[in-house]
């Protein structure tokens, strides 16, 4: 996500909140087993999977960018967070190699997902 002010709190908050909102409209669970901070960042994926396209903007997007959004936000939460020692955390590498590497048990369920979306998008 890109904030003209990353700095600008409400703002951060408005977009996650958005997030949220649209993901409970679409019935979307967001990632099992994952906490609480990195929540919507995990409904952001799911939406984007379902769709995709980047939340907001409605761009088309391919798995590997969805992915990498994926990644790239779960980042910017740990940074962001009160606890700095958050940047530091392993879950979001292991959170992108888990729907990222198709040997990875998880990533071969996050493709099967992506392409049932697209089946269903052709349908």
């Amino acid at each position: 996500m890109k904030l003209s002010n990353p700095h600008d709190k409400r703002a951060w908050d408005s977009y996650w909140a958005d997030v949220e909102l649209v993901g409970h409209k679409l019935q979307v669970d967001g990632c099992t087993g994952v906490s609480e901070l990195y929540h919507a960042t995990c409904v952001r994926h799911d939406i984007e999977y379902r769709t995709a396209r980047e939340f907001r903007t409605h761009r088309p997007l391919t798995r590997e960018q969805a992915d990498d959004r994926f990644f790239q936000a779960m980042r910017d939460v740990a940074r962001l967070s009160k606890w700095k020692w958050r940047m530091l955390s392993p879950i979001p590498k292991i959170r992108y190699w888990g729907v990222r590497w198709r040997w990875f048990p998880t990533g071969k369920a996050a493709g099967a997902a992506w392409d049932r979306y697209r089946e269903a998008d052709r349908a």
